[in-house]
């Protein structure tokens, strides 16, 4: 796995799931299961979609701007059918009380996140940041995709 983003340039809070041979992007400061297992483009956006908000316009918690958007970045016509397939059904299953405003795109480019970003919440759990945001995410991916983790 290899954090970066994509979408924006000097977007801080994108990661990147590169799994396999195949390179799923997805926008959002979700965490990613380091499973050598194959999963699917949909599972990932299952995680995706249950660790972050995705109806609040440019903005994640009390992080603001663009670079906090929720947006998918796909590579063919079949991740975008996938895509949105996807959000419909999460907005089918009445998660949200507000409409999803994930942006559904191309993938254009990929920027590598500096070395400090590589592991971040595995090298810095304590860091405020890490320990009020990010950690009730990854626990919530544990109790939710448990059968993905490594074992």
């Amino acid at each position: 796995m290899v954090n970066g983003f994509g979408g924006l340039q000097n977007s801080c809070s994108s990661v990147i799931f590169e799994i396999q041979e195949s390179r799923f992007i997805v926008a959002s400061a979700s965490p990613a299961s380091k499973t050598r297992q194959a999963i699917s483009f949909k599972e990932i956006l299952q995680v995706f979609f249950s660790v972050h908000d995705p109806t609040t316009l440019n903005r994640q918690g009390n992080d603001i701007g663009s670079s906090y958007r929720s947006a998918i970045f796909y590579n063919s016509d079949e991740q975008k059918k996938i895509a949105e397939e996807v959000i419909r059904e999460v907005e089918a299953e009445g998660v949200y009380d507000d409409p999803i405003v994930t942006e559904v795109k191309p993938f254009d480019k990929f920027y590598i996140a500096e070395d400090y970003h590589q592991e971040y919440f595995a090298n810095n759990p304590n860091q405020p940041y890490c320990a009020a945001v990010v950690a009730p995410k990854v626990a919530k991916f544990r109790q939710k995709f448990v059968q993905r983790l490594k074992k």
